[in-house]
């Protein structure tokens, strides 16, 4: 937590054209209506990291950046929302991106304390910032005199809707940590739920994908997964050995040989063919040349037979002619080696067949035996038993976020009562007539986040609390002011939040006349007494205000 020193307003050739000085204490921020007042306000929240601002051409008119200078670092962004920041007066400012702007802000506000911060933002899963907080800071003249319109209001600013995590972490602080751990354990469980949906998926599908397997097998599958698991283990120890093949050749080359001889015997079967046909013509010659020779005994016919003896015995066919039988000898050894031959392919064949359905079989067994390991090594969860223990979660979270600590709502009300009573005795008249009744108590109610007052009435013998009216408008604003310095006392005593300690407050005497107008400057005047660290900052569009008043003579905007 640091405070706010000053505010400066440059011109675009880089003057600074109006300088705001705050003081440790409190600051009342004077000017006339539509001067710019409401709009200093909102450019303190923009310089805080707000983009709800209204940079108009009129109001900035001139205006390049603007220069917020805290306690422990300096933020600097111009109209158009470059920001920069830096630690020290001498340092050169670093432009930054919005959210670098708000994270480093946020972290000099915190000093290092972050575990309230942190269960906020784990538990309310909302992007909670330093913003969130220190909206609280600057109370609105519009909800001035409406008593149920304190902090922590919802209203239509994104970050109001955020803060009720917020307050309901004040008064329920004790819980947080249980609460924190169970949403952990509810986090936990919804995710091995859905991870039990995804698992029951696969199982189905690798069980459908055995049975499918066992099928094939030609085995029966068993809903057990541990007895299907014993069975193909004993399948794979009963593994057959298959013999191998005796013959020495490669199937491929029995192919080749298989070729050959099939060839040779063609050749050799032609061959026999022909010489059978040669055969035969040459007996005839031979018949026809012993004929011949017999009509040589008659000379009278030698002068014709002589030569046509002599052109047969010419033939070598007649004297050349190689065996039918040494052919088919031939031919019948080749048949024998290609029976032989096919013998052997066939063996080799039956017995590649007999291995290629082992080696299918054995790739089944080995990829049920694989699928059934992973059914066995899933781990699934009782989904029906996550069901219940989260919904008993809820439950108890439910019932601790219901819940709210007494103590934190009376140490609210007696500081309340405190500042409220701080008036009693010096001649404001609706608090004199207040505690003419000794039992007069303003209780602040932490569900409604209202302040009743009560009165204690005797009836019967009996003493009870009765609600008196809050009454006028004036009296409620100083009520409303009491609630919210209690909490922000509280805040700073009791929390480590991210919260400037500079209270920015618009136009807080517009309910009140004159006389009462004062009694809020002593308010805020008592309250900075007894918290030195915090300072304020008034806007008022009076003159007869406290101490410590800072004219705006020329506007927020002198140039304007």
């Amino acid at each position: 937590m640091c405070k706010i020193n000053m505010l400066n307003l440059y011109s675009e050739s880089g003057e600074c054209i109006n300088s705001i000085p705050f003081t440790k204490t409190c600051n009342y921020i004077y000017s006339k209506n539509s001067s710019g007042k409401t709009k200093m306000v909102e450019l303190i929240d923009y310089m805080l990291g707000s983009t709800s601002i209204i940079i108009d051409n009129i109001t900035f008119k001139g205006i390049r950046y603007i220069e917020l200078i805290l306690e422990k670092f300096y933020l600097k962004r111009t109209v158009e929302g470059t920001c920069y920041f830096k630690l020290r007066k001498d340092d050169a400012y670093d432009e930054v991106s919005i959210n670098t702007y708000k994270d480093r802000i946020e972290n000099m506000l915190l000093n290092g304390n972050y575990e309230d911060t942190y269960l906020i933002k784990n538990i309310s899963d909302q992007d909670i910032s330093h913003r969130t907080y220190t909206i609280f800071n600057f109370l609105n003249q519009k909800h001035q005199g409406i008593i149920d319109k304190n902090i922590f209001t919802k209203q239509n600013n994104l970050e109001y809707f955020r803060a009720k995590y917020i307050f309901k972490y004040i008064f329920n602080r004790n819980n947080y940590i249980e609460i924190n751990k169970l949403k952990n354990q509810l986090s936990q469980d919804s995710k091995l739920l859905e991870k039990n949906t995804i698992t029951e998926r696969e199982i189905n599908f690798l069980e459908k994908s055995c049975e499918e397997i066992f099928c094939d097998l030609g085995l029966k599958y068993n809903k057990d997964i541990d007895k299907n698991i014993e069975y193909v283990l004993s399948l794979k120890k009963e593994r057959k050995v298959i013999k191998p093949s005796v013959i020495n050749s490669d199937y491929y080359s029995l192919l080749t040989m298989l070729n050959q001889i099939e060839n040779k015997i063609q050749y050799l079967e032609s061959r026999i063919k022909q010489d059978e046909i040669q055969t035969n013509i040459n007996e005839k010659k031979i018949i026809l040349l012993d004929s011949l020779k017999k009509f040589t005994n008659n000379e009278q016919y030698n002068y014709l037979v002589e030569p046509i003896i002599n052109k047969i015995e010419k033939i070598d066919m007649l004297n050349n002619i190689v065996s039918i039988q040494d052919y088919k000898s031939v031919l019948k050894e080749m048949k024998k080696k290609k029976n032989i031959i096919l013998l052997d392919i066939n063996s080799i064949s039956k017995n590649a067949n007999q291995e290629k359905e082992y080696m299918e079989r054995e790739s089944k067994i080995e990829e049920v035996y694989r699928y059934l390991k992973r059914i066995k090594g899933m781990n699934i969860s009782n989904s029906q038993e996550i069901i219940e223990r989260m919904k008993k979660t809820r439950n108890r979270i439910s019932e601790l976020e219901s819940t709210y600590d007494v103590n934190m709502e009376n140490k609210i009300s007696q500081k309340i009562n405190n500042y409220y009573s701080f008036f009693k005795g010096k001649n404001y008249d609706f608090v004199d007539d207040d505690y003419t009744n000794p039992t007069f108590k303003l209780k602040y109610n932490s569900k409604k986040n209202s302040v009743l007052s009560y009165v204690t009435e005797h009836r019967n013998g009996e003493d009870f609390e009765v609600v008196r009216m809050i009454g006028s408008m004036a009296r409620q604003t100083l009520i409303q002011v009491c609630v919210y310095l209690a909490f922000f006392e509280t805040i700073n005593e009791e929390f480590h939040f991210p919260i400037m300690k500079t209270i920015v407050m618009d136009c807080i005497s517009k309910s009140f006349d004159d006389k009462n107008k004062k009694m809020i400057y002593e308010l805020i005047n008592y309250y900075c007494k007894n918290n030195k660290d915090v300072n304020f900052i008034v806007m008022t569009d009076t003159k007869s205000d406290a101490p410590n008043r800072f004219e705006l003579t020329r506007g927020l905007n002198p140039l304007y």
